[in-house]
């Protein structure tokens, strides 16, 4: 008789293998291959599908420019060049060299406690 140790063992291996070994039904088979003719009419006659764009709930949380994530990366690189922070959003827009897109009307670029671009309120 086998220890119970080795028994437990070996009944897992039987279910973990034995439990994998299945041949799949012929019934999942996909539908037959199109020809490259009948894939060409197929687009051609697909008609676009319109998707709604997201919209802010209100004004107040406007989303920041797609481009806030490359300014975050230059403000990284201003800070890495002049070892320092700088002490304000002005002083990093003045001295960078580079074209800052304009902010959202009635928001400004600022910095948050962690140095990250934000936008706020004039």
């Amino acid at each position: 008789m086998m220890p119970r140790p080795q028994i437990a063992f070996a009944l897992a291996l039987t279910l973990l293998f034995g439990a994998g070994c299945h041949k799949k039904p012929a019934a999942a088979v996909s539908a037959p291959l199109q020809t490259n003719d009948t894939v060409a009419d197929s687009a051609q006659t697909a008609a676009p599908i319109p998707v709604p764009l997201a919209q802010p709930p209100d004004a107040a949380n406007q989303a920041a420019p797609a481009n806030v994530r490359d300014l975050q990366k230059e403000v990284y690189k201003w800070v890495f060049q002049n070892k320092r922070r700088p002490a304000s959003f002005e002083e990093f827009a003045a001295s960078s060299n580079i074209q800052i897109p304009p902010p959202p009307p009635g928001k400004r670029y600022a910095f948050d406690h962690q140095l990250r671009v934000i936008l706020v309120d004039r």
